[in-house]
């Protein structure tokens, strides 16, 4: 998730729909470390990441936050969260410290996580997207190299999937399952303005740049080939307000946060998002805020 950026329904790309962010709740714990995170403004929940390496999990109903189930292992940098609410996997980051990487994989079914199946190589600052039964890693670092790899699991296991355009880490994603994913951002090699798309083969730079940079961000995790969402990141009080549209074949600049955060928590499904917690400007935060 270095650390990334901080950081869903389907759209058909005809469709004009005109949102924008509004403030929420606040959650209880700030998160700056990038913390893993699934759902939207209706129901969401956000795990790790609280003053370093956390085994916290916070939920939110549409209107509050509560207590949810602790994860197994306290971790960091761990973007990597895909499924839904009730039924999702946290895959890999960082335990013992911000610089450290793991193979550990999370499943978590609303109530309690138990372990998953670990992958063959540690990353931390990766992400992916999916579900628990079809879903994808890409990318990361491990203290000495960026990684262009991407991992597919298959609901019981992992394999290497098609190589990245490019080393990668630092980035937003998502998709509906390994056969359909994005990569978007980053901090890597100046990739901040860039994506690329996954069809279950082979990955395709997309030819239009983001029009704002976006490193250590968030995105949605609903994310597919022909809409996703991508908003905020930045770090030491560079955060960043704005938000991305992908329509499947150009990017457009829509609203903008309504504080600027990176290295936080954020998803989506399909067009509505939340942001939650992270490095804002000067300092980190627990505030909130929904698009919709």
């Amino acid at each position: 998730m270095g650390r990334r950026s901080f950081f869903f329904s389907k759209l058909p790309t005809t469709t004009t729909v005109t949102r924008t962010w509004s403030s929420i709740n606040s959650c209880s714990n700030t998160r700056d470390k990038i913390a893993g995170a699934v759902g939207d403004d209706s129901g969401a929940f956000v795990v790790g990441a609280v003053g370093g390496s956390s085994v916290n999990t916070e939920e939110y109903n549409g209107t509050s936050w509560s207590g949810g189930g602790n994860n197994t292992v306290a971790k960091q940098n761990c973007q990597c969260t895909f499924g839904t609410i009730s039924d999702a996997m946290l895959v890999m980051g960082s335990i013992t410290s911000s610089s450290d990487n793991n193979v550990h994989v999370e499943e978590y079914n609303g109530t309690a996580w138990s372990n998953g199946t670990n992958t063959s190589t540690g990353h931390r600052l990766n992400n992916g997207g999916g579900s628990t039964s079809d879903g994808f890693s890409s990318g990361g670092y491990n203290s000495t190299a960026n990684y262009d790899i991407c991992y597919e699991w298959n609901g019981s296991s992992w394999s290497v999937g098609g190589t990245l355009p490019v080393d990668w880490t630092g980035h937003a994603a998502g998709g509906s399952g390994s056969g359909d994913g994005i990569i978007m951002g980053g901090t890597y090699a100046g990739r901040s303005n860039d994506s690329a798309t996954y069809n279950g083969t082979s990955w395709t730079n997309n030819a239009d740049s983001i029009p704002n940079a976006h490193s250590y961000t968030s995105g949605d995790h609903g994310s597919t080939g022909s809409y996703a969402m991508l908003f905020g990141g930045g770090l030491n009080g560079s955060a960043s307000v704005k938000t991305d549209i992908w329509n499947g074949t150009t990017w457009s600049n829509s609203d903008d946060l309504t504080n600027g955060r990176g290295a936080g928590g954020g998803s989506g499904s399909g067009g509505d998002a939340i942001a939650i917690s992270g490095q804002s400007n000067p300092s980190a935060t627990k505030t909130c805020e929904v698009y919709t």
